[in-house]
């Protein structure tokens, strides 16, 4: 239920991480377990099914499909009933379902319009919302703000709380010192692939390490925590 940003340098091993525990790359050594069971090394899809749902730096909505269509397969959880009538996927109650996640996400377009003419702000948006429909314990996040303006980083903010309040584990990848400030309990800082510090945004912003691997030694770094 609370949100931990990793951040770091370029090239520091932030989206290698996500990746590890989404499952879309083997780790060759370590582990980790959700709510106890051991994960590491298992394919993406039955990670999926275990609880971790993931979006990325580049959309991947289904773009020949509608905003409402992307988040109702999400919410079929791999399985969409017969092969000939769908009948789950189409299904009124689950079609209901998928639009409050819209609207709990703040996407307040049109829910059947196709995702590939989406402005990149909506787009986030749906992709958040398709995440949720996992109904996962854990949703991670590669870059959510970036190509957003200030007023949409602060609407996503409030968002990303809103989650972690649900009792959702929150793990993002965000270059955006601002809002990683704004909304994390917990803050990682990866240099070179290796752990360089783990504390509050306070601890983390005053660690002489960190100020040197993420911002340099100049008079002026303390400028880029803003």
């Amino acid at each position: 239920g609370g949100v931990t940003s990793l951040i770091g340098p370029n090239g520091a091993g932030k989206t290698t991480v996500l990746n590890m525990l989404s499952g879309f790359y083997r780790p060759t050594a370590g582990g980790f377990t959700l709510q106890g069971r051991a994960l590491a090394g298992q394919p993406a899809y039955r990670l999926a099914r275990a609880g971790i749902a993931r979006t990325y730096q580049t959309s991947q909505l289904f773009g020949s499909l509608s905003v409402e269509d992307n988040v109702a397969l999400a919410l079929c959880h791999g399985r969409l009933g017969s092969p000939l009538a769908a009948g789950r996927f189409h299904a009124p109650a689950l079609r209901a379902a998928a639009r409050a996640l819209l609207r709990r996400c703040g996407y307040v377009g049109d829910t059947m319009l196709p995702a590939a003419g989406l402005p990149h702000v909506d787009r986030r948006l749906v992709e958040i919302a398709r995440a949720l429909a996992l109904q996962p314990q854990t949703l991670l996040l590669d870059e959510p703000a970036a190509g957003l303006s200030r007023e949409d980083k602060t609407r996503l903010g409030t968002l990303l709380r809103s989650i972690a309040g649900t009792g959702i584990a929150v793990l993002i990848v965000e270059h955006d010192m601002a809002l990683v400030m704004e909304v994390s309990d917990q803050v990682v800082v990866l240099d070179a692939g290796q752990l360089l510090a783990t504390g509050t945004p306070a601890q983390v912003r005053a660690d002489p390490a960190v100020r040197r691997a993420y911002l340099g030694d100049g008079a002026g770094a303390a400028g880029g925590w803003a």
